[in-house]
């Protein structure tokens, strides 16, 4: 038991900004790694958006028959509205 109490330090105590777990690991030292792991992949996925965005953009503006290929589906998605689903969602959820 007191083993267990050693290992929980509260905030500010022994230079734990936010204070241990139950195996004595800094808590804010394991925020700041998954932080850092879940900023990789956002920023990671961000750029394939973007890439692929740009790729079809330059695709789209080749000709008018390859325009029409590309644009078609991306406007038929655009067209459907977003919040409505969005809300009927979180509304059966909840």
């Amino acid at each position: 038991n007191n083993l267990v109490a050693a290992h929980l330090l509260p905030a500010g105590q022994g230079g734990h900004w936010l204070g241990t777990d139950e195996l004595g690991r800094d808590i804010l030292a394991r925020l700041g790694s998954s932080f850092r792991s879940s900023i990789g992949i956002g920023l990671l996925i961000a750029a394939i958006a973007t890439l692929l965005g740009a790729l079809l953009g330059w695709i789209g503006t080749l000709s008018s028959a390859t325009g029409t290929i590309v644009r078609n589906p991306i406007e038929a998605r655009q067209s459907l509205p977003v919040l409505l689903p969005a809300l009927a969602l979180a509304a059966a959820i909840s």
